[in-house]
């Protein structure tokens, strides 16, 4: 068997619950389009052996021994900021030419250069893979694919030991700016693939349970209203789920979503305080969260609510309105958290505008993440401490654990 040319390596991820339930869309994207190149491809996933590791050294360890079996010249890697601890032990371990793409290359290319990397990835990779593959280095700021119907499905055979719902992107971008968001694609567009390609897509995944993985997947009503009649039309029965905003959950578009399959929207109600909400430039109103819910309930359709604990400018009240919105309008399930900014954001890079403390600590502890019951506040306010946010965020887990 031949050696591969490129290896690309998926990271552990510390900041999730369980390693295997978020696939690694993005880094099998790149590498399955890098293999439309010519080019022979390996994949080495190592967050599903995660549970074989009972402590960080032991980890530390496996990720080691894994990188230096690597036979590929070639070794990229995918990496958000949380998983920056292993972005930086891979230059220590081997000496293969190496690529690092993903958010925190982006907002960093420099310093992730000067970790030992040989070539650095500005944003989408497809564009300059072929560059990099062909002996070139440095930092390359890649251009944002305009079509992105030119990018071929994902090989879903490099999905495995992963137990939640097969991702799908049907677009790709946010045309909003919220300011605890990392803007990682700069001034792209949001792009949505054509529907009977997403289709298409659709009828290769054996899975019954479905996630989109797009930031707003209702952004655009004609484009939506075209791909639900062709999920329809072509007989698909799946289980759907999808990410959005309130306010672009109309009773039409919930109706649309309900009636192609899908069982669950997931948005990011982030807080039950208006004053909060505008700190964060979220565009939406309290009052829309809690239409989007009723809407939902009123189609049978499962709403799961994305709130943040500790955000800019929190005290005793905004956090009293946002456990009085759980209750009152009572999501099917909740995803708690305790806000950290990470870089990239307007929060992280302009503190003094906003209501909030934190140390910029080092990149590999700046995150939230992990046990529930373990989660500390590394935030604070003027008006809430870091012990007070993590007092409010363990009386959430408690009063509303039936639905987390």
């Amino acid at each position: 068997m031949s050696i591969p040319d490129i290896t690309f390596v998926n990271l552990p991820s510390p900041f999730l619950e369980d390693n295997t339930w978020v696939y690694p869309l993005g880094v099998i994207n790149i590498a399955t389009y890098t293999k439309t190149l010519g080019y022979n491809v390996d994949f080495l996933d190592l967050a599903p052996v995660t549970k074989l590791c009972t402590d960080d050294d032991s980890l530390t360890m496996l990720i080691t021994e894994a990188i230096q079996k690597i036979e590929s010249p070639y070794i990229g890697v995918s990496s958000v900021t949380p998983q920056y601890k292993y972005l930086s032990l891979i230059p220590k371990i081997s000496n293969k030419k190496l690529i690092a793409g993903g958010a925190h290359a982006t907002i960093f290319p420099q310093q992730v250069l000067d970790l030992g990397y040989s070539s650095v990835v500005v944003g989408e990779g497809e564009l300059v893979i072929d560059s990099i593959l062909k002996g070139n280095t440095g930092i390359f700021r890649s251009n944002s694919i305009v079509d992105i119907n030119t990018i071929p499905f994902p090989e879903r055979y490099y999905f495995k030991g992963y137990k939640g719902p097969s991702p799908v992107m049907a677009g790709r971008g946010c045309p909003f700016q919220c300011t605890f968001c990392a803007k990682i694609d700069g001034a792209a567009k949001t792009r949505f693939r054509d529907p009977r390609l997403v289709v298409a897509e659709l009828k290769t995944i054996a899975n019954d349970n479905v996630i989109f993985y797009d930031d707003t997947f209702t952004l655009n009503k004609a484009w939506l209203e075209e791909l639900c009649k062709l999920i329809i039309d072509s007989g698909i029965k799946k289980s759907f789920r999808c990410s959005t905003r309130a306010d672009r959950l109309t009773p039409e578009v919930v109706k649309m979503l309900k009636s192609a399959g899908f069982v669950e929207v997931c948005v990011g109600v982030e807080s039950g305080s208006q004053r909060i909400l505008n700190n964060l430039q979220k565009k939406t109103k309290v009052v829309d969260n809690s239409e989007a819910v009723r809407i939902c309930h009123e189609e049978g359709l499962r709403f799961k609510a994305f709130i943040m604990i500790g955000n800019p400018g929190e005290d005793e009240s905004s956090i009293q309105e946002t456990h009085d919105w759980i209750n009152i309008n009572k999501p099917d399930k909740l995803g708690l958290y305790i806000f950290y900014p990470l870089p990239g954001c307007d929060i992280y890079d302009n503190p003094q505008r906003y209501d909030i403390q934190f140390e910029k600590e080092s990149f590999d502890k700046c995150y939230y993440g992990g046990r529930r019951d373990e989660i500390l506040s590394k935030v604070s306010t003027s008006n809430l401490s870091r012990e007070d946010i993590t007092a409010h965020y363990k009386k959430f887990l408690l009063d509303f654990k039936n639905i987390l």
